[in-house]
């Protein structure tokens, strides 16, 4: 029964992760990165979130679930689209970072 329960929570989960992508609930938040000499904001990391609501928040557990489901690839694009789109959007100064 354990195993049946895994394989469930994990097609719920493979599921959640592409509603994410698909709909773009994927949230950028944005680390600014500091010059040392003559200390100014360079630029801005990109970092991203699930929804607050969703097993998938954190991201060590969105990309564990991406590997997982072999959607790595497509989940890191669509992290670099939203990313792209909310930098612009807040026009924020200096250098967008990808990690």
């Amino acid at each position: 029964m354990h195993l049946q329960s895994s394989v469930v929570n994990s097609s719920f989960l493979h599921k959640e992760l592409r509603r994410l992508i698909e709909f773009k609930l994927l949230t950028p938040v944005f680390q600014p990165i500091m010059a040392v000499e003559n200390p100014r904001i360079i630029g801005y990391e990109a970092l991203i979130r699930g929804p607050d609501d969703s097993p998938l928040h954190k991201p060590d557990s969105l990309f564990a679930v991406a590997r997982e489901s072999r959607l790595l690839a497509v989940l890191e694009f669509a992290c670099r689209e939203v990313s792209c789109e909310r930098f612009a959007e807040l026009n924020l100064p200096g250098k967008l970072f990808l990690n």
